[in-house]
């Protein structure tokens, strides 16, 4: 059994007087409790470039204007992932839940890192400081992500906040199969009175080319990763700072931080939250067993839809997206329990 350091206080109540009340647990919960541990995942990872200034919008309409200028968002490269894995085994940590099973994922997800400056901000768990005032963090973030698992929608949208959709999927068996890689799910072609949802696909990778790699990919997916790594339109101290401390993240502690929004709609008064929070959680990699680069080269396509207004959000062509870089790893990783980096009332 793999060690996992954060199983053993799974709840982390704050230290006050009160603590707040228990969850009520009823027959049919599809919600599973973190930390959890997926094992044997089959990851397939394809680098793109969007544009910035739709990330900042992206930013300011996800963070900063729900914060209120409390943390402050910013894309730190116009480099993207998009991925597909397929998780043999899921199961929880939490105690003695991991006798109760487990269970196997699908997931596709773009994946967008972001740096964030956060005020002196009182948080809510315990009224201590939630972070030095001018202090740079770098998370990744999830707009749009594609299960197979209602129990693995359920929990990631009510535990974390992960924008998790129900979904179908291909993904080839072999790297080196010619076959496309698609997500279709319930969309609708247009929001109208009459119009009316239906299987779209909304996400499709199709190889462009043979075995053989072009000759400039490789450079492409090296200029990617240090893009990733160091960011952009920084200063070259701050590059520097931020990616001795994404090496350190990745290499020593290999884990990466994820950033999510949590909201739940007032029942009243359904165009406001009654309630929202940031959270934050590490992602943690448990085994690392084999990987390499996906041979060939590959463009993506965002069939247009209004439901997942992909390309829109994330400043991509709907038609044609040249991958940057593509590559698959098989690995085991932790998703740890979450912390509130700001709530609603926290200002």
């Amino acid at each position: 059994m793999y060690s996992n350091p954060s199983s053993k206080n799974p709840r982390n109540l704050p230290k006050s007087d009160t603590h707040p009340p228990s969850f009520i647990e009823r027959g049919g919960e599809l919600v599973a409790r973190p930390p959890f541990l997926q094992e044997n995942t089959h990851l397939r990872c394809f680098v793109l470039e969007a544009k910035r200034e739709k990330l900042q919008a992206m930013c300011d309409h996800v963070f900063n204007e729900p914060t209120g200028g409390a943390l402050t968002f910013r894309p730190f490269s116009n480099i993207i992932l998009l991925t597909f894995a397929q998780i043999d085994r899921i199961y929880s940590l939490y105690l003695n839940d991991a006798e109760r099973g487990a269970m196997p994922e699908i997931d596709v997800a773009f994946w967008i890192p972001l740096l964030s400056k956060r005020e002196n901000t009182l948080s809510k768990r315990g009224g201590t400081l939630s972070e030095r005032e001018g202090q740079l963090h770098l998370s990744w973030y999830n707009p749009y992500i594609f299960v197979d698992n209602p129990f693995a929608m359920a929990t990631g949208r009510e535990m974390y906040g992960f924008s998790k959709t129900i979904a179908q999927f291909q993904i080839p068996e072999k790297h080196a199969a010619p076959d496309a890689y698609w997500v279709e799910t319930q969309a609708m072609d247009r929001f109208q009175a009459d119009a009316k949802s239906r299987l779209m696909r909304v996400v499709e990778v199709v190889r462009t080319s043979g075995r053989k790699r072009r000759l400039a990919q490789p450079g492409e997916a090296v200029q990617s990763i240090i893009s990733l790594l160091i960011g952009e339109h920084e200063t070259l101290a701050t590059r520097l700072s931020l990616g001795r401390q994404h090496l350190q993240n990745l290499i020593q502690a290999q884990e990466v931080q994820m950033v999510f929004l949590r909201q739940l709609r007032d029942v009243q008064n359904p165009t406001v939250a009654a309630y929202q929070e940031v959270i934050e959680a590490s992602s943690r990699v448990a085994r690392i067993q084999q990987g390499g680069f996906l041979p060939g080269s590959y463009e993506l396509r965002l069939p247009l839809n209004a439901s997942f207004p992909i390309a829109e959000t994330l400043g991509l062509d709907s038609e044609s997206n040249p991958i940057k870089g593509a590559y698959w790893m098989d690995f085991d990783f932790f998703l740890d329990g979450g912390k509130t980096i700001w709530k609603t009332g926290s200002q």
